[in-house]
């Protein structure tokens, strides 16, 4: 959306992880002194306000830059999140139960992601289509009438196969004669573009109100956990003492 190349897009996002990394170690301090619940909760509602600022800065023209509150609020969210999460799920546990306690996390965290990520990649597809529809009968007023139909007509799959724009372009394209004047083609180029990424933006928000919903929710639900861990003892490890003759 923003053309960066992938070096400046991964520094960009870096924002976050470095944030999260430097609040864990805090997170983690605090979680022996107060209940994990207390620090999850608002980790996660950091993380869902980090997300919602995110989605609200994002326009086709947005600089970089003005994502760095909403990834640092969400890298202080996540920082809230991950250590608190393994110290509620292993505190009632014996230590020889660690182990596997640990491997039983791992796997639900993995297909939490895999699960996640198919949903918002579902709903995002589902709104592309039509945002890239809207988005093509908008601009194609633009165009000379003998492209309008067809410009409009190349985004009808696009959201699966791509659109390209240019003389020889194959599969889903919009495939021009060898004597269209170069100015038309770029007209026509410069077009897509901008269908594409004003879509993209328009599809981007309802989908990330998913994620943020969710979050909103399981912090919510964070408000019935145990603040303290049961401290009963387990007899069946405890011998019985030798009787006096």
């Amino acid at each position: 959306m923003l053309g960066l190349s992938a070096q400046d897009a991964g520094l960009t996002i870096a924002i976050q992880p470095v944030t999260m990394m430097f609040v864990s170690g805090l997170a983690g301090a605090l979680t022996q002194r107060v209940s994990p619940k207390y620090l999850l909760i608002p980790g996660l509602l950091l993380l869902a306000a980090g997300s919602a600022y995110i989605a609200w800065t994002a326009q086709v023209n947005t600089s970089r830059w003005a994502f760095t509150p909403g990834l640092i609020l969400s890298g202080i969210g996540m920082g809230f999140v991950w250590t608190p999460v393994f110290a509620l799920a292993t505190r009632d546990l014996r230590p020889q139960l660690a182990g596997v306690a640990s491997g039983v996390i791992n796997t639900i965290q993995e297909l939490g992601a895999v699960i996640a990520s198919a949903s918002v990649g579902a709903l995002l597809q589902n709104r592309l289509g039509p945002a890239l529809h809207d988005q093509a009968v908008q601009r194609s007023a633009q165009l000379p009438d003998a492209f309008r139909s067809r410009f409009v007509d190349g985004f009808s799959h696009a959201a699966k196969s791509g659109f390209e724009v240019g003389r020889g372009q194959t599969g889903g394209s919009l495939q021009l004669p060898a004597a269209v004047p170069s100015s038309v083609v770029h007209q026509l180029q410069q077009l897509a573009h901008d269908v594409f990424t004003n879509a993209f933006v328009i599809a981007m928000r309802p989908t990330l109100a998913l994620p943020i919903a969710v979050l909103v929710v399981v912090a919510l639900s964070c408000f019935a956990v145990r603040a303290h861990s049961a401290t009963q003892l387990d007899t069946s490890l405890v011998e019985e003492p030798a009787s006096v003759a």
